[in-house]
């Protein structure tokens, strides 16, 4: 969706689960949860949001860690 976006194709895309919904455009992505009050979420810059994206891809293929150590993940929005 987010390549959609970069490339052009399309204007804006929408990613809905039952906990949350992030609506995606260059200007930006709106990430609203799935609570009781209907404004509750968070606004990333586009850019941000896709670093976030590239981090945990990266986490989900480095596998489970088997030495206990606590994981982090760190980004700059």
């Amino acid at each position: 969706m987010c390549g959609k976006i970069l490339d052009g194709v399309s204007e804006s895309e929408c990613f809905t689960t039952e906990c949350f919904a992030a609506d995606m455009s260059v200007d930006g992505v709106w990430i609203s949860f799935n609570t009781e009050e209907p404004t509750s979420g968070a606004r990333l810059l586009f850019p941000g949001f896709i670093r976030v994206l590239d981090g945990w891809i990266d986490f989900l293929e480095a596998g489970p860690r088997n030495d206990g150590a606590s994981v982090t993940i760190h980004a700059d929005l």
